[in-house]
């Protein structure tokens, strides 16, 4: 979701393409600029448990799955709450992409937060936070913030609206994977039980 180089594209062009983006996704979005730094912000409830969420959050390799234009997402190595994430992809909106690699130091509370520094790749700075919270239905709301700053700073211009656009679409797609793991989740409990806190596998 960031880009380099200056694309030549018109701006109206490029808010055609985020407004596009934004018509679909139920999530509040904040995307904006301080500096060569991006502040994002993005909020939203999603109809499914915090276990449910959690997984799909912390399910790294699988990422791939149902993030647009992320190529790879691998775990290298793990510690206890702590692990190390290597992910690659091809990131923009429309024909205005470019490759991007970064690794990232992750720290997870168990089911509260999942916070990612980049320790390697194409940023100057990389810093992100996912933050839960269940409400009385037991729907979950999910917080994320992000200070991103591009090795090269973003295009004039069209660069915010089009970096805005990419955000967009990503947080709306892991959004959709969580509510569509939760009806199964919901199908996997055997009717007798009605506790929770059992260990329900991965999807």
């Amino acid at each position: 979701m960031f880009l380099n180089r200056q694309p030549s594209i018109t701006l109206a062009l490029c808010l055609a393409l985020w407004l596009a983006a934004a018509d679909a996704t139920p999530a509040t979005l904040s995307v904006s600029q301080n500096g060569r730094e991006v502040l994002v912000f993005a909020t939203a409830q999603v109809a499914a448990d915090s276990s449910t969420t959690w997984d799909v959050l912390t399910g790294y390799d699988r990422l791939p799955e149902f993030i647009p234009d992320m190529s790879t997402s691998r775990t290298l190595k793990r510690e206890g709450s702590n692990a190390l994430v290597l992910q690659s992809g091809r990131a923009g909106l429309g024909p205005f992409k470019q490759d991007f690699s970064l690794t990232l130091a992750v720290h997870e509370v168990w089911q509260q937060s999942v916070t990612a520094r980049a320790v390697a790749g194409d940023f100057r700075r990389f810093e992100s936070s996912y933050r839960l919270s269940t409400d009385a239905t037991g729907h979950t709301r999910i917080e994320y913030s992000a200070i991103i700053e591009p090795m090269a700073g973003l295009p004039p211009l069209v660069g915010l609206p089009v970096m805005r656009g990419a955000i967009r679409a990503q947080f709306e797609a892991l959004l959709e994977e969580v509510e569509r793991r939760a009806p199964l989740r919901r199908m996997s409990w055997p009717e007798s039980v009605s506790a929770p806190g059992l260990d329900i596998a991965r999807y």
